[in-house]
């Protein structure tokens, strides 16, 4: 569904949020999940994300976007313990910007609208952190 450098470009922006210690990001794309918000939390426990250790000390700070294209609601959020201030106020927007294009199944650009929103968000709240 997604082009390689939109896939090429969103790894890039992951992996950069990861090495900065900001957060572990993962964007999937999948149909027929049936219950979304059970699905990510445990696909990013699953995979791991967010470095180990209790979150006042860094950890759990993974964060898990699904895109379910057959799905009316689109996009589901799981976001770790350790992200305490990425909060609703801070994501609605992001997936409203990113649902425009879902729903006309521009996923290219959807996606690429949802990293690059969320890897600014992020980088605010951690700058405001210091």
């Amino acid at each position: 569904v997604l082009s390689a450098p939109v896939m090429a470009e969103g790894d890039a922006i992951c992996e950069k949020l990861k090495t900065d210690d900001v957060a572990e990001v993962v964007v999937i794309l999948i149909n027929g999940v049936t219950q979304p918000e059970e699905w990510a939390t445990h696909y990013g426990r699953w995979l791991g994300l967010g470095r180990k250790g209790l979150s006042t000390e860094g950890g759990n700070k993974g964060l898990v976007w699904l895109i379910r294209p057959d799905a009316k609601e689109k996009v589901t959020i799981s976001v770790g313990r350790g992200l305490p201030r990425f909060a609703t106020v801070d994501y609605s927007p992001i997936v409203d910007a990113a649902v425009e294009y879902f729903n006309f199944n521009n996923y290219d650009r959807g996606v690429t609208t949802l990293i690059a929103q969320t890897d600014q968000v992020l980088r605010r709240i951690k700058d405001e952190g210091k």
